[in-house]
């Protein structure tokens, strides 16, 4: 009988609130989303990373990788209840978001719609990385502030 594997696969690290390892993001986004991030972690406790990978290889797809990233680099700490992770994959022009179950009622499968198709897929097909994430991360913030 064959047992199915997961790759073992070689996650980079995390760099704080942003973690730009596709090179997507300029300096100015950048500080931009890291002062909304660290905002919302000051008011709410919520942890919101923002990542930017060149490939999802060897995983499916962006939703896949966001999951594994997510466990992996334990995002909203307290059983990974309080986290948001927003993850795009340059390479693919595929994004996803994946949400500790606290935010689950906070974050509706609705605002993230809307966020993604208003702010994120527009900004990625351009490949205006660092404008999408940030429209995006403040699209998310909000309804965590509330």
């Amino acid at each position: 009988m064959l047992s199915y594997e997961r790759p073992k696969i070689q996650f980079a690290g995390p760099q704080g609130y942003v973690s730009d390892h596709a090179h997507a993001i300029d300096g100015d986004w950048k500080e931009r989303i890291r002062s909304v991030c660290q905002d919302l972690e000051r008011k709410t406790g919520v942890e919101m990373v923002v990542v930017t990978i060149p490939t999802i290889k060897p995983f499916g797809s962006a939703n896949e990788y966001a999951t594994a990233l997510y466990e992996k680099w334990g995002v909203g700490s307290t059983q990974q209840e309080h986290g948001v992770l927003v993850l795009v994959a340059v390479q693919e022009r595929q994004a996803a978001i994946t949400l500790g179950r606290q935010m689950l009622p906070v974050i509706t499968r609705t605002v993230i719609n809307q966020v993604g198709r208003e702010s994120l897929q527009p900004a990625i097909e351009l490949g205006h990385f660092g404008e999408g994430l940030y429209l995006t991360v403040v699209g998310l913030a909000s309804p965590a502030q509330e």
